[in-house]
């Protein structure tokens, strides 16, 4: 039975919810079977904790009478798990064998097919080689023919730095560069070595790795175009199930999983012996592809010394780049053409009036308080229980100049703030009550009360409690009622430019341009917007549609995964909402499952997001989290290599260097997972016959590489 959905308690701000969520994140990855929290938190705090606690799998009990101290408990081990696994049919499924054996018997070739695998070197390494890269030659690239778009290649901020660039990439075997959003890295770049080949007279040939495909194709399109060229010539792609490059091609923009498949088998100086320059752009997204290539890189620099690696990024450690690669030089090219204005949930709510009849309900639900203080022998400046207001301060809010002058005349201090630190003046203000905030100002003689003085954020701090309150423990990933009035806002107040927004899925992507539509057939919206879905299962000619044109008086709205969030220009758009989720693979310790779950994107990944929206005109990006959210996010994306099961890290590291020990292979990563921990996985696939005991991945293993789960 589903789990009753609960509102968030009063008076539970948001602060302590993180604090919260914080603490029971360091909990689960702890060996501790017990938290305990202090006995001074409150009755809602606790309901709160105790609820919130279940999203994690875990339990909680509060103990004691005057003083209560809760605790939570993570769920009993499975001892199962730790023993060894077997497998056994019934009689029933025996003969069922039996019978499909009868009816289909194994063939002779199958047999000796079934014996090759287990010799040594059992994998057939043929079905890892992806011809267009490993057997083209390298040529002198052409003349480029853009003289179009010269002007507008030399006015990006990248240009200024291309003779440092050339001369330190002819100097240095591996360089970093970190650029801001917009500068031209992923374009210009590759293009500057051309360039420089064309006019030294020498050979090249450039890989360009992208983390998706519909980055490699818009960027390859795009640099084809400004050559004056078409794609598949000397610019071409190599992504999944689609090619177009000539054995001559100068530069193939592809994806990182592509080049790691080329690399399977680690016959290093075979397949670099055509290739110049490797550039991996985007490095810092961090998924296993990606730190599997750079080990890769760094072993095949060794014995390919005519071999230039160029990493690439707007948000990287680059300090934890340069190290790894011998501390190679660092080129960072600051500033970007366009700037980009942030907004925080907190300002968003203030924008729309989505919480308006919340914030109208506080200040009426003190009405009854207000008669009772003028009336009866209550203290002037006693304040509500429930909101934390003074009299006052809800005759101010309210607009009830005749009460004003009345508490005045009792004495009330208009100095006093609430809970937020808001004063009487401040809600008078805020609520556009000018005479009670003349009445207020008038009454505060000591103190500079400036009517034009801008109000504080505690303002912005009372709307962040009100949303949180009418929002559930058990919060859907994505709050699309907010969603929609934000889009609904910025289609009828803001001037002309695309919307590109940011989801954690396919589901959400469908469920709000469901609710789009919905809004256009009721009237609330005006019907000259064309929406259109970006997600990595859609056909790339589907994807492509999003940079098409669209007549002039309509407004695109682009829902998108973090597809769209690097190497891509989306050049009409002026607005990013960013929902601050992503769905990523993560493995739970307490079940020992992997499962996709919604996280928090890092902060490399927001400031990657809003750049979308300043790459060809001032833009906007609207956070649909707190800025305290935000301080909390992890600074860079956690490697994938750290945050999925070991076992099947195992088995991706086995398929692409069979020869070496995998703890061996593992330790040369940029962040290598911990030497023990990858003793026990492999010691456990040797168990499963995953690997035998020379360490030789199975068929079972191979299949098991396959799937997106603990492989146990």
């Amino acid at each position: 039975m589903a789990h009753r959905r609960k509102k968030i308690p009063p008076n539970v701000t948001e602060c302590f919810q993180i604090a919260i969520e914080v603490e029971l994140n360091r909990f689960l990855m702890s060996d501790e079977e017990e938290l305990s929290f202090p006995s001074t938190l409150t009755r809602e705090n606790r309901a709160f904790i105790h609820e919130f606690v279940k999203t994690k799998g875990l339990t909680s009990k509060s103990r004691g009478k005057a003083v209560r101290v809760l605790t939570v408990y993570k769920p009993k081990k499975n001892i199962a798990r730790k023993q060894k696994c077997s497998f056994k049919f019934t009689e029933t499924t025996r003969q069922a064998c039996y019978k499909l054996l009868e009816a289909l018997p194994v063939s002779e070739r199958e047999i000796e097919e079934v014996k090759s695998r287990k010799k040594a070197n059992s994998i057939n390494r043929s079905q890892f080689n992806v011809s267009t890269l490993t057997n083209g030659y390298m040529v002198v690239p052409p003349q480029a023919q853009g003289n179009h778009v010269r002007q507008l290649r030399r006015q990006l901020p990248i240009f200024q730095m291309r003779s440092q660039i050339l001369n330190t990439v002819s100097s240095h075997q591996v360089i970093v560069i970190v650029s801001e959003t917009g500068s031209g890295k992923t374009t210009q770049v590759p293009q500057y070595l051309l360039e420089e080949a064309t006019t030294r007279n020498e050979a090249c040939r450039i890989i360009c790795t992208q983390p998706r495909r519909l980055a490699a194709l818009s960027v390859a399109d795009r640099v084809a175009f400004e050559r004056g060229e078409q794609v598949g010539d000397t610019i071409g792609y190599q992504i999944r199930l689609e090619s177009k490059t000539s054995p001559s091609s100068n530069l193939i923009y592809c994806t990182n999983g592509i080049l790691v498949r080329c690399l399977m088998g680690g016959h290093y100086q075979k397949v670099f012996a055509k290739i110049t320059h490797v550039i991996v752009d985007e490095v810092h997204e961090r998924d296993k592809h990606s730190d599997f290539l750079l080990i890769s890189l760094k072993e095949a620099l060794a014995v390919n010394p005519h071999l230039k690696v160029i990493l690439m990024s707007a948000t990287i450690d680059s300090q934890l780049f340069s190290q790894y690669f011998n501390n190679c030089p660092v080129i960072n090219i600051p500033g970007r053409i366009y700037e980009v204005t942030n907004y925080y949930l907190e300002h968003v709510l203030h924008m729309t009036d989505y919480c308006k009849p919340q914030m109208d309900r506080r200040i009426q639900y003190g009405a009854q308080f207000l008669y009772l203080v003028a009336g009866e022998n209550v203290p002037v400046d006693f304040k509500h229980t429930e909101t934390d207001m003074t009299a006052l301060m809800i005759a101010a809010g309210r607009g009830m100049e005749e009460f004003v002058e009345i508490l005045l005349q009792m004495g009330a201090n208009p100095s006093i703030t609430s809970l937020h630190g808001m004063k009487a003046i401040d809600w008078a203000r805020r609520l556009g009550h000018g005479g009670c905030a003349t009445l207020l100002e008038m009454a505060v003689q000591n103190q500079d009360a400036n009517p034009t003085e801008k109000i504080s954020d505690e303002y912005t701090n009372m709307l962040l409690e009100v949303y949180q309150s009418t929002k559930s423990v058990y919060e859907e990933e994505i709050d699309h009622r907010l969603l929609l009035t934000l889009i609904q806002m910025i289609h009828m107040q803001k001037p002309a430019g695309s919307i590109l927004i940011f989801l954690p899925g396919y589901e959400a992507i469908l469920k709000q341009n469901e609710m789009i539509l919905d809004s256009i057939n009721r009237c609330e919206m005006q019907s000259n917007i064309r929406t259109y879905m970006l997600h990595s299962n859609m056909k790339i000619s589907d994807q492509k549609a999003v940079f098409e044109r669209i007549p002039q008086g309509c407004r695109k709205i682009i829902l998108s995964t973090n597809i769209a969030e690097t190497s891509i220009t989306i050049d009409d758009v002026v607005y990013v909402i960013d929902c601050g989720k992503v769905k990523q693979t993560i493995f739970d310790p307490l079940c020992g499952t992997t499962g996709l779950e919604t996280c928090w994107v890092s902060q490399a990944c927001a400031k990657q997001r809003a750049g979308r929206a300043g790459r060809v005109t001032e833009g906007i990006c609207f956070k649909l989290y707190s800025h305290a959210r935000y301080a909390i996010m992890d600074e860079f994306t956690i490697p994938e290599l750290l945050r999925v099961p070991l076992t099947e890290i195992c088995l991706s590291a086995k398929l692409i260097e069979p020869q070496k020990p995998i703890a061996e292979y593992l330790e040369k990563a940029l962040q290598p997972p911990a030497a023990v921990s990858v003793r026990r996985s492999v010691a456990l696939l040797k168990t499963m016959g995953a690997l035998d005991e020379q360490e030789t991945i199975t068929d079972l293993g191979i299949h098991l590489a396959d799937l997106p789960i603990d492989a146990h």
